[in-house]
């Protein structure tokens, strides 16, 4: 019943066919949402972007163990300004990490440049309106969520990410809420 958000909209993004090209994971990487998709995926490659040098290290160190370091970069990159050429990212994938972004708007605009046309976008984040109780639900035995639900109070209201993607070049998107998170999604 109180099942976590990020495991559904991974088989979202496998169900619109975000099985190969190029992948962007947008950070901080407390979580590797694109390691689990390369996983099921071996046409796809991904690109990190956004991480701090331990978070980086971290995530390097899970794409080793995972047999998919040749598959992944993690570029020295800020996600307002990302290393990579106009319209040339399938997909992007991110969670837990929009209410940590400085400048979200520019963030949202550089995923815009990057994506191609039909190109997937997933960026999930909590609410700062979720329930104690429902956060505690979902994060029950899961450490890392335990510690993102903490920053509830840091997350931005459902209204805000609205008027984010509103006030962004991101297009044909739409907002779904799932428990205690909200994910900035593109549309069918």
């Amino acid at each position: 019943m109180f099942r976590h958000s990020l495991p559904r909209m991974q088989a979202l993004a496998r169900q619109r066919h975000l099985i190969c090209g190029l992948l962007l994971e947008a950070g901080p990487g407390r979580f590797w949402p694109g390691l689990e998709l390369l996983r099921r995926a071996p046409e796809l490659e991904m690109v990190g972007c956004g991480y701090s040098p331990d978070e980086r290290t971290a995530a390097e160190a899970q794409a080793g163990k995972w047999n998919l370091g040749p598959r992944v970069k993690y570029p020295d990159s800020d996600l307002t300004c990302l290393p990579l050429p106009d319209r040339s990212v399938d997909g992007v994938i991110s969670y837990g990490g929009l209410h940590a972004w400085p400048r979200p708007l520019a963030v949202v605009d550089e995923i815009s440049r990057v994506l191609k046309l039909g190109g997937i976008v997933l960026i999930g984040d909590l609410r700062r309106e979720a329930a104690g109780l429902e956060t505690l639900l979902v994060a029950a035995g899961h450490p890392k969520l335990r510690a993102l639900y903490r920053q509830r109070a840091a997350a931005m209201p459902y209204a805000e990410i609205r008027q984010l993607a509103l006030s962004s070049r991101l297009q044909d998107w739409t907002l779904t809420v799932m428990g205690p998170d909200v994910w900035l999604h593109s549309a069918p």
